[in-house]
C-alpha cells in the first residue's frame, strides 16, 4: 500500500538538524538534470531545506535550469566536479528514477547502502520500469504551502508549466538505521566516481 506523507507527521523525513549532532544533516541528490528534480521532488527539497537539511543536487553535466534548482535552496553541482572534492558524506542519497533505471553504478551502490545499513535512500519518481530493491517502499509525499510556493516559482524558472505537474510528489524511499562508519563514505565515492574506483573525496 502507498503511504502518504505530510511535512508535519513524518519525523524521519525531519530529523532536527541539531538533533544527535552538531553538524546539519546532508543530503545528495543525483539526477540527469535538475529540471528533473524540481518537477519529481521541488517541494520535497524545499520542505527539508526549511527544517534546516543542507541539499545538493548533482547533475551529470552543466544545466542551464542551475537557478531553478537555487529556487528551492539546494546547492547545484557537477558529478564530475564532485568526484575531485573534499565534502560532507551526506547522511542520504537520493536519485532519479530515470537516472538509476539506465546506470548500473549508482543500482550497486544502492544496494551496498542497503547491505551495510547506512543511509537513507529515495528514488525519485515512479517509474514503472525502473528497478527498484523490494525495502524501497512507495510513498506519496504531500510538501507544505510554502514549498508548493517556491516549486512554482522554481518551474516558471525552468520553463516547465506549472499546471503540468502534480502538487503531490511520488518516491520509493527507506530511511535506514546502523553505524556511519567507512563503508558510508565507500558507498558515496562509488556514486560520485564514474568508473566505480573509490576516490578519496569524503573525510
Amino acid at each position: 500500500m502507498e503511504k502518504l506523507v505530510q511535512p508535519a507527521k513524518n519525523e524521519s523525513l525531519y530529523r532536527s538538524a541539531d538533533s544527535g549532532s552538531a553538524n546539519q544533516y546532508r543530503i545528495d541528490v543525483f539526477a540527469r538534470s535538475v529540471r528533473e528534480v524540481v518537477t519529481g521532488a521541488g517541494g520535497w527539497i524545499v520542505d527539508r531545506v526549511l527544517a534546516g537539511w543542507i541539499v545538493t543536487v548533482i547533475t551529470d553535466a552543466a544545466d542551464d535550469a542551475e537557478r531553478a534548482g537555487r529556487i528551492l535552496g539546494c546547492e547545484v553541482t557537477f558529478r564530475s566536479a564532485e568526484a575531485d572534492s573534499a565534502r560532507p558524506r551526506p547522511y542520504g542519497i537520493a536519485l532519479s528514477s530515470a537516472l538509476y533505471s539506465t546506470d548500473a553504478q549508482l543500482q550497486r551502490c544502492v544496494t551496498d547502502a542497503f547491505d551495510h545499513e547506512i543511509v537513507e535512500v529515495s528514488l525519485i519518481g515512479a517509474r514503472p520500469s525502473c528497478p527498484s530493491d523490494p525495502r524501497l517502499r512507495p510513498v506519496t509525499y504531500r510538501p507544505s504551502a510554502a514549498a508548493v510556493a517556491f516549486k512554482a516559482h522554481s518551474l516558471a524558472a525552468a520553463g516547465i508549466p506549472v499546471s503540468s505537474v502534480a502538487i503531490t510528489e511520488r518516491f520509493r524511499s527507506a530511511v535506514l538505521t546502523g553505524d556511519e562508519d567507512e563503508q558510508s563514505r565507500r558507498v558515496t565515492r562509488h556514486l560520485l566516481t564514474d568508473d566505480g574506483v573509490a576516490a578519496s573525496s569524503y573525510r
